[in-house]
């Protein structure tokens, strides 16, 4: 029983993920759980289906797949009566038992638990369960369920028969299903499905174009694996419509700048709803450590991973299970084809990773790259700068902090070049200087930096004043005194 006995007609993700289903088939012998990982439109079921078609040809397992999506229920009760249910009716089409069910009503994870074993007892054999699409359900639900194959699994290690459990899910649940705090951690083996190698990712090219009856030229070939490679979804998807194009032109050949066409129609219309970048999408938008990584390998190329700032756990790897990284060599990353390069490229714009940095409190970061995207034109970059600079403030430790946020968000907003904070100390009659930007003096302001309140100063007047004032014109730039006003209070500062 082994996935090396698959025919030329098995399904090419089942050939070109052999590793993976000797692993899952390993799994099932030993008696482990695994837990099967992989982007949106990997293969996962394909692969998964074709488990269960090799299981089942076996007298000694009774095999049972259970897609997530047909459960439907998004109460713990209701979760588990629906399971309880489907299996107990997939048990009567295998083998014609009838189990008794529990009442839907006192449906729970400890009756699910007993129902296993009792279904395993009237079986008489060992029970496969293939449960796939663990994003389908909440989050909540899927820890029960994990906790409650766990118990199962401790309770049948004396028992002669008991229950292997394979499930499948998306990157997003990596670490809830093999992570550190995952109930199944230390009884399920991980196994990934994803990217190809180049090698196999030419080879599913060329048998999907032969298959197609079209030729294609050398450099058309480079472009389509360079375009593709590493994700088989997507090297179908490009490869079908290659051959639309010849079909519909008449052409012997598929030519570079056919393939060049397609990829900036998908670029253009279709990579939005791509489930697998969007699904990495979120997941980067989510860490900013991740979406740094992102972006030096944007930059950058090839980054080896000690240059990444991310910690990389030897259960899950982050960056790999974006589904967008693939590994070169033992030690360094790069982006996986030239599609999700530019289509990452383009989402992650200035504006949008100072926003994301912003969310996450990276408030140095985020100014920078919101200055960038002013500077680039983009006016909601100005707006996201506004509410980055004064949420910066409110989280500043100290006022130096703050007034250090201030000036930076004056200069990237609004092209100030130089600037001082003064504050008003509550029962001190003086305004202090706490920051500045720009060149730095050597007169008695940085000598003594404390004005009094009734200093004959702009920044004293404008305080007693509480309203903005205009310095002298005729130089080439102007200072402006805003005073630094709270509903109902007093000026708690000056920012000239």
């Amino acid at each position: 029983m082994s996935a090396q006995d698959a025919s030329p007609h098995t399904p090419a993700i089942v050939r070109y993920n052999r590793d993976a289903v000797d692993q899952i088939l390993e799994c099932v012998r030993d008696g482990t759980y695994c837990a099967v990982l992989g982007p949106r439109l990997s293969g996962k079921t394909r692969l998964l289906r074709y488990v269960e078609s090799v299981l089942t040809q076996s007298p000694i397992w009774a095999c049972i797949y259970v897609d997530l999506h047909t459960i439907g229920a998004s109460t713990l009760q209701g979760f588990f009566a629906g399971l309880i249910e489907f299996i107990a009716g997939r048990i009567n089409d295998l083998a014609g038992l009838e189990l008794p069910l529990p009442e839907a009503s006192v449906a729970s994870s400890a009756v699910f638990r007993g129902f296993l074993d009792d279904a395993v007892a009237e079986l008489g054999q060992d029970l496969v369960l293939i449960i796939e699409h663990l994003e389908a359900v909440p989050t909540d639900l899927v820890q029960a369920l994990l906790t409650s194959l766990r118990a199962a699994f401790m309770d049948q290690q004396t028992h002669q028969h008991g229950v292997m459990v394979v499930v499948s899910g998306a990157l997003s649940l990596a670490a809830l299903t093999v992570g550190e705090s995952s109930p199944f951690r230390g009884i399920a083996r991980r196994v990934f499905v994803g990217d190809l190698s180049k090698d196999q990712s030419t080879a599913l090219i060329d048998e999907l174009l032969a298959a197609e009856e079209v030729t294609v030229t050398g450099r058309a070939r480079r472009r389509l694996l360079g375009s593709t490679r590493g994700d088989p979804y997507l090297i179908r998807q490009l490869c079908q419509q290659c051959s639309e194009i010849a079909r519909t032109n008449g052409v012997d050949r598929l030519q570079a700048r056919d393939v060049k066409r397609i990829m900036r129609r998908f670029l253009r219309k279709e990579v939005y709803q791509y489930a697998p970048l969007q699904e990495a999408v979120r997941l980067i938008e989510e860490d900013p450590d991740l979406l740094h990584c992102i972006l030096l390998l944007l930059a950058h190329g090839t980054v080896p991973k000690a240059e990444l700032p991310l910690p990389l756990s030897p259960d899950v790897d982050p960056l790999y299970l974006t589904g967008v990284v693939e590994q070169v060599g033992p030690s360094s990353y790069r982006i996986q084809n030239r599609i999700y390069r530019r289509y990452l490229r383009k989402h992650f714009a200035e504006g949008r990773v100072g926003y994301l940095l912003a969310a996450a409190g990276r408030w140095n970061a985020a100014i920078d790259y919101l200055e960038a995207g002013i500077k680039a034109g983009d006016e909601q970059s100005r707006a996201d700068l506004l509410a980055a600079t004064i949420n910066s403030i409110y989280a500043s430790e100290d006022v130096t902090h703050a007034a250090r946020f201030l000036t930076r968000g004056l200069s990237a907003g609004f092209g100030v070049v130089e600037a001082r904070v003064w504050h008003a100390p509550p029962q001190e009659n003086l305004l202090r200087l706490v920051g500045h930007m720009g060149p730095k003096g050597s007169g008695a302001l940085w000598t003594s930096p404390e004005l009094p309140i009734t200093a004959d100063r702009l920044e004293t007047r404008s305080y007693r004043q509480r309203r903005p004032l205009r310095g002298p014109e005729g130089g080439r730039h102007v200072w402006r005194t805003y005073p630094l006003l709270m509903p109902g209070h007093k000026p708690i500062g000056v920012v000239t």
